[in-house]
């Protein structure tokens, strides 16, 4: 396979994207038709109010996951901007995700849970996706935009704080 330098190959790689995923070159995306269904946002406080400290909570929910497919489940989602005591926004979607549709559905039904890389997945995708739209929703209500944004890791495994009770 020739490579192109400079700005046809950018162009290319945007435009012919199946061509360099069929060459192995850049990673298939398991996650597919975002979808934003419901935004709400409020202000709680006067525009002209100023604050020393500001805390901005970022909560994202899957509510449901269902199957949508041979090898595509639908992934219902709340994304959750708090701003403690001055507004808050709320979004509410849906995407697809590609996967092995049996043992998704299967441990959804069980415990409500994902397999850590599709939980990872779906998440950074929501993350990613919606604090687009609520950097847009801030400063339309004048409010600080929500930084900074959070990563999802949920492979890594929680070490266990070091005890200072000793046991004789």
């Amino acid at each position: 396979m020739k490579r192109r330098l400079g700005y046809t190959r950018i162009l290319d790689k945007h435009l012919n994207h199946k061509l360099y995923y069929t060459a192995g070159l850049y990673p298939i995306m398991p996650v597919r038709n975002f979808d934003i269904k419901e935004i709400e946002a409020r202000r709680f406080t006067k525009p002209g109010e100023r604050f020393s400290q500001i805390n901005v909570n970022f909560n994202v929910s899957i509510t449901n996951v269902s199957p949508a497919g041979e090898s595509t489940v639908n992934v219902d989602f709340r994304f959750t901007v708090n701003y403690t005591g001055i507004g808050v926004m709320r979004m509410e979607g849906s995407l697809l995700y590609e996967g092995n549709v049996a043992e998704i559905t299967e441990r959804w039904g069980k415990k409500h849970a994902m397999p850590d890389t599709m939980a990872n997945e779906v998440h950074g995708a929501v993350i990613n996706n919606c604090v687009v739209e609520a950097f847009i929703l801030s400063r339309d209500l004048h409010m600080p935009p929500p930084l900074p944004v959070p990563h999802p890791n949920f492979s890594a495994k929680k070490a266990k704080a070091p005890s200072n009770v000793e046991v004789m």
